[in-house]
């Protein structure tokens, strides 16, 4: 059975400041860093007493997997990740306009259980793959008319930059990163009443 434990340790802060009665500031930072198991355990033997697995260098050959164990793959991934971003909003009267830009970093690392590493000389180092920071972006500008107390007209525009996906980053059956992880680009936008 493929199982997978997960944990996140992080925080987010955010500082709203006032120039006057019509404009206003945000800042906002946020950090966390996600570690993630990734491994399949042997849940059923159909009726046999052991699985024979040769998937980890650091066992003997044709090694007698039973019920708990590990066998096939057993990774550690880790995804360390930061951002920030700061919007002004200006508002007069009816009429509000609001300005946005963020930027965010990743950084993945994959460290394979079942592999010796190459870069160490020890017999029991592990595999280590570890991506270079991904940048990320967004800006976005908005605005909204107050019709009345009732009603609300609105619009955004926006350009996002979301880094790839860890798998297409680092492939860990392959043991191997990619030589130009590439970013996803998006232009999203909308309209909307509010009543």
């Amino acid at each position: 059975s493929h199982v997978t434990n997960t944990k996140t340790f992080g925080g987010i802060t955010k500082f709203n400041y006032s120039w006057n009665r019509n404009m206003s500031t945000t800042l906002g930072a946020d950090f966390r860093n996600t570690s993630s198991e990734k491994f399949l355990e042997v849940m059923d033997l159909l009726g046999g007493k052991y699985f024979i697995d040769n998937s980890s260098y650091f066992r003997k050959k044709d090694f007698q997997a039973i019920l708990g164990d590990t066998v096939a793959y057993n990774y550690l991934r880790n995804v360390l990740h930061g951002g920030t971003f700061i919007q002004t909003e200006f508002l007069n009267d009816d009429l509000a306009f609001n300005v946005m830009f963020g930027w965010a970093g990743d950084i993945y690392s994959n460290t394979d259980r079942f592999k010796k590493g190459i870069k160490d000389k020890q017999k029991d180092s592990l595999f280590y793959l570890k991506s270079p920071l991904l940048s990320s972006y967004q800006a976005k500008i908005g605005a909204k008319y107050i019709i009345n107390d009732q009603m609300t007209a609105f619009g955004n525009v926006g350009f996002h930059s979301r880094p790839p996906l860890f798998d297409d980053v680092i492939n860990g059956e392959k043991s191997a990163i990619a030589s130009e992880p590439k970013s996803e680009y998006y232009l999203n936008y909308e309209l909307g009443f509010k009543y």
